[in-house]
């Protein structure tokens, strides 16, 4: 979510977007608590810009998003496989039902 306006203080982190697949929120580094804080203030700047531009009634409310539509990931290094990654992180439907989880794409 580019712009002055949408800034975050946790920098070791990565926002994959994908047609068709989960946002991914990709942890790099060792701080926990402060991924944690991204993550809750990541979701909150897209709940904002879902009600700023009528998104809501299409996508749901920001708690559905961080149950259903979020995957969290703590990068390994050497441990990634990209096919494996892509396909825990698809939606199937456009309202994915399976339970929110931590994924592990290694």
């Amino acid at each position: 979510m580019g712009g002055s306006k949408y800034t975050y203080d946790y920098s070791d982190r990565l926002i994959i977007l994908s047609p068709g697949h989960k946002i991914v929120l990709m942890d790099f580094g060792t701080n926990k608590d402060g991924f944690e804080e991204f993550i809750d203030d990541f979701t909150e700047g897209l709940a904002l810009i879902s009600d700023k531009f009528q998104y809501k009634s299409i996508i749901g409310g920001s708690r559905y998003w961080r149950d259903k539509l979020i995957a969290v990931e703590k990068y390994h290094k050497r441990q990634l496989n990209t096919d494996k990654f892509f396909s825990k992180s698809q939606i199937r439907d456009g309202r994915d039902n399976e339970e929110y989880r931590v994924t592990d794409f290694s």
